[in-house]
C-alpha cells in the first residue's frame, strides 16, 4: 500500500517520530484501475474479527464470503472483470482461491465473481524446490562459476537435511543459498539481475517508523 504498487508514499518532514507526511505516489495502479487491498484472513496484519482460520480451505471460504458481501454493497462494481494479484506466499493460496471462486460461480449464477485472471509475483509455491534451484538463473547469467557451484551444492545439502531436523530453522538455512549468491555477486537484486547493491531499507524503514 505504501511501498510497491500502492497509491501512497510516506516521507519524513522532520526529525521526530511524529514528523511524517503521506503523499500520493507519482505512479500507481490506481491511476487506471480500481484496486482493493485485502488484509486476509481476519486477524492477520491490521485486520481483526471474530473468526480465526488455521487452514487455507477455511481462508478461501472466508475470502469468497467477503467478495459476496463486497459486491452486494458495491453493485456498480459487480460486473467488472476481477484480477486476483499477490506476491510470495500468494503462490500457495491464490491458486486455491481462484479455483474455489470458479467452483462457486458454477453454483451461484446471480452472485458470481467475474474473475478473469490471477497474477502472482515471485510466487513461493514450492519452497524447498525453489530454494535449492534458485542458483540456476545466476549460473546461466555467468554470475556464478564452478567453484561457486560447489559451495552452493553444500548449502543445498544442508537445506535438504534441515527439512528432517527442524522445520522452524529451515527458512534461515535454505535462505543461505540466496545469501551466498548475493555476497559473491556484489549484492545482485534477486528480482532483477540487472541491478546490484540495491537497498530497500530507506523506503521500508520510514513506513515501519510511522506504523
Amino acid at each position: 500500500l505504501f511501498i510497491e504498487n500502492g497509491p501512497l508514499r510516506v516521507i519524513r518532514n522532520g526529525t521526530t517520530m511524529d514528523d511524517f507526511q503521506i503523499i500520493a505516489a507519482e505512479r500507481a495502479w490506481t491511476d487506471n484501475y480500481n484496486v482493493l487491498y485485502i488484509d486476509q484472513p481476519a486477524n492477520v496484519g491490521f485486520s481483526w474479527g471474530t473468526s480465526y482460520v488455521d487452514n487455507e480451505t477455511d481462508a478461501s471460504t472466508e475470502f469468497i464470503s467477503f467478495l459476496e458481501k463486497f459486491f452486494k454493497m458495491y453493485t456498480e462494481l459487480a460486473a467488472l472483470p476481477v484480477y486476483l494479484t499477490g506476491e510470495s506466499y500468494a503462490g500457495k493460496y491464490l491458486p486455491l482461491y481462484t479455483h474455489d471462486i470458479i467452483e462457486y460461480n458454477k453454483l451461484n449464477a446471480d452472485t458470481k465473481v467475474n474473475v478473469r485472471g490471477t497474477l502472482i509475483g515471485d510466487p513461493y509455491s514450492s519452497p524447498v524446490l525453489q530454494r535449492t534451484q534458485i542458483h540456476r538463473v545466476p549460473e546461466a547469467l555467468g554470475i556464478l562459476d564452478d567453484m561457486n557451484l560447489d559451495q552452493i551444492a553444500l548449502l543445498e545439502q544442508k537445506c535438504l537435511e534441515q527439512q528432517a531436523i527442524n522445520l522452524t530453522k529451515t527458512a534461515d538455512v535454505c535462505g543461505a543459498i540466496m545469501g551466498y549468491v548475493e555476497t559473491i555477486s556484489d549484492n545482485v537484486l534477486p528480482y532483477d539481475s540487472r541491478i546490484f547493491d540495491y537497498d530497500f531499507s530507506p523506503k521500508e524503514q520510514v513506513v515501519k517508523d510511522i506504523l
